[in-house]
């Protein structure tokens, strides 16, 4: 292929690479603590040309030890972060899944990876670099999240509506699950939240798993639901009626 520059003489195929590449430059002068991110143009093997972004995570996310805070990097982190740039272009969450890949390259992590799809269209990737590529590259657990936009602004809801904000403090409910392997999160969520007012937010607060869950193909999930109400500060009642 023709160059673009010197410093780009070939088209890309995707973003996460280059910031693979970045990270083991910025831990080998001992910066292993850092959040990379990228949008530009890549290019399909039939030089079909498509935007994406790709970020990428490398150590913890925060340690604040002085305010004694930390959020651990990890696959939930980025698909927080997926679901919200999901939730600005107003895609239906409900039409979202997360798959696990049996088939990956040998810089991704076999089980901790998952493909992003909107319908039958795929909109991207998360995924931990293979433990064994991070130590190659001397980099620090590394996730990433590599998203196609072209994708993700197509199936984007074009029409916006204004809603009020309430004045009123919000509720929140957490719960936990234990569920069978095969079982969806996402189809969890649609049997909980179906016929449910006044629900503003979900959020997986995390993904437990032990010996004894694995011998018995389970896994635990802890779920946090937020509740507001335009109109009145919501009481003990009026959730547990939702």
């Amino acid at each position: 292929m023709s160059p673009l520059s010197k410093l780009h003489e070939t088209y890309r195929l995707s973003l996460i690479s280059s910031l693979i590449e970045v990270s083991a430059f910025n831990s080998a002068i001992d910066n292993k603590k850092v959040k990379l991110w990228e949008t530009a143009d890549v290019y399909t093997n039939d030089l079909q040309r498509q935007k994406h972004l790709a970020i990428l995570v490398s150590g913890d996310v925060l340690n604040d030890k002085m305010n004694d805070s930390s959020i651990v990097n990890n696959y939930f982190y980025l698909k927080g972060v997926a679901e919200n740039i999901f939730s600005q272009y107003k895609l239906d969450a409900s039409k979202i899944t997360y798959s696990v890949l049996e088939n990956v390259i040998d810089e991704i992590h076999p089980y901790v990876n998952a493909e992003i799809k909107f319908k039958d269209e795929v909109l991207g990737y998360i995924f931990q670099v293979n433990p064994k590529h991070a130590n190659i590259k001397k980099i620090s657990k590394t996730f990433g999240l590599e998203l196609n936009l072209s994708i993700v602004e197509k199936n984007s809801e074009k029409i916006y509506s204004v809603k009020a904000l309430s004045k009123f403090q919000h509720s929140t409910r957490d719960i936990s699950l234990l569920l069978n392997n095969e079982i969806k999160y996402e189809d969890v969520i649609k049997q909980l939240t179906a016929g449910v007012n006044n629900l503003i937010n979900i959020k997986l607060i995390d993904e437990y798993t032990d010996e004894k869950l694995i011998k018995q193909n389970q896994k635990s999930l802890a779920i946090s639901f937020t509740f507001n109400n335009v109109d009145k500060q919501m009481d003990e009642k009026d959730i547990t009626t939702e």
